[in-house]
């Protein structure tokens, strides 16, 4: 683990406890964002950062057969395993780039995150190997670009853990070795990027 990523773990460790107080989603763009990732019933879908479980119970309500949370930081892993009880829902901590699994998932979702990851290509590498020929990839913020870059320039403490979010496009040509995107969002409200697994 690198240096960024223990400064990023713990970050949400001593953000957790106040994490679902001090940071709402907007459920109507939750599902929004979730009406985009191909979820059908009975699939296995992994969260990546996962925090608390913010994505968790609107991912349940679509039926899927498991749903995997991982994340760095055991403080927010411990606070969605006092959330959620379905035994559908599980709670990992582990670094995405050192996540193993024996079935790849059908969906995989990556919200409210990218910046904190250091290494973009190794986190694309890891997301298709997770990523089942075919499945579909999801990266999304709930805000638009430059609302993220704004808050993580002025935050405390975020400055050393984030990188800025660069346009859709970009992210589209990051992705191209494994994901063929067709769908790209960047405006002042949202930002979403939809792949789907090379075979």
């Amino acid at each position: 683990m690198t240096e960024k990523t223990q400064r990023v773990q713990r970050f949400f460790d001593a953000c957790a406890e106040e994490w679902d107080s001090v940071s709402r989603s907007d459920p109507e763009k939750i599902a929004y964002i979730l009406s985009k990732a191909h979820i059908r019933p009975g699939a296995r879908v992994l969260d990546v950062a996962c925090g608390t479980g913010v994505l968790t119970q609107a991912i349940l309500q679509l039926g899927p057969a498991q749903v995997t949370g991982v994340d760095l930081s055991e403080k927010m892993i411990a606070r969605a395993k006092e959330k959620f009880t379905d035994a559908r829902a599980v709670f990992i901590v582990a670094d995405i780039q050192e996540l193993c699994c024996d079935t790849p998932y059908d969906t995989v979702l990556l919200y409210n995150a990218y910046p904190h990851f250091e290494d973009k290509e190794a986190l694309f590498q890891a997301v298709s190997r997770l990523t089942r020929p075919g499945g579909c990839f999801v990266l999304a913020h709930g805000e638009g670009r430059g609302h993220i870059n704004r808050c993580h320039l002025k935050s405390p403490g975020r400055q050393e853990i984030s990188s800025p979010l660069g346009p859709a496009e970009e992210m589209a040509l990051l992705l191209k070795p494994w994901f063929d995107v067709d769908l790209l969002e960047d405006s002042d409200g949202r930002y979403l990027v939809r792949g789907f697994k090379k075979n």
